[in-house]
């Protein structure tokens, strides 16, 4: 079993994977002024009612927060006893697109990109709609071709 975590501005979630299927999943609120201890509380808690830890695999996190990444991957190591990988720039190799241009993306975007290229036929338009919508385009050959952020307002 995979524990995948989205770190994002307004939320962290949560989704337990097996089998290429997501069994269940549940947020947090992200707090960026609390410690990797309280982190630890917090997941302690919620992983408790969602999934039992000792069947967790491997854990995988995607950031667009980090001065939240280094505490939430030692609360989960601490936790569950397993070290997460950090989804970073590098699986850009598997998009196919320009180094410099995939520099002022988040790992989330690149994430989604690379999972959307996986599961579904191409070319694919993915949208995100956490903090912000972001809109992907991966052309017919896999390729990230760029997309867009767009902010959300406040009224």
């Amino acid at each position: 079993m995979i524990l995948g975590v989205d770190i994002g501005n307004t939320t962290i979630y949560f989704g337990v994977i097996e089998n290429d299927e997501v069994l269940k999943s549940f947020r947090i609120t992200t707090k960026k002024d609390i410690t990797e201890e309280e982190y630890e509380i917090v997941i302690k808690n919620v992983l408790e009612e969602n999934l039992e830890k000792d069947k967790v695999d491997g854990i995988i996190i995607a950031s667009v927060v980090p001065e939240v990444t280094s505490e939430l991957e030692q609360a989960l190591t601490n936790v569950v006893g397993v070290k997460p990988i950090i989804a970073q720039r590098d699986v850009v190799t598997t998009l196919g697109a320009n180094p410099e241009n995939i520099k002022v993306v988040g790992t989330d975007i690149i994430c989604n990109s690379v999972g959307a290229k996986i599961k579904y036929k191409l070319p694919v338009i993915i949208f995100d709609m956490g903090t912000a919508t972001t809109c992907m385009v991966v052309d017919e050959k896999g390729i990230f071709r760029g997309g867009m952020v767009c902010p959300r307002t406040k009224n």
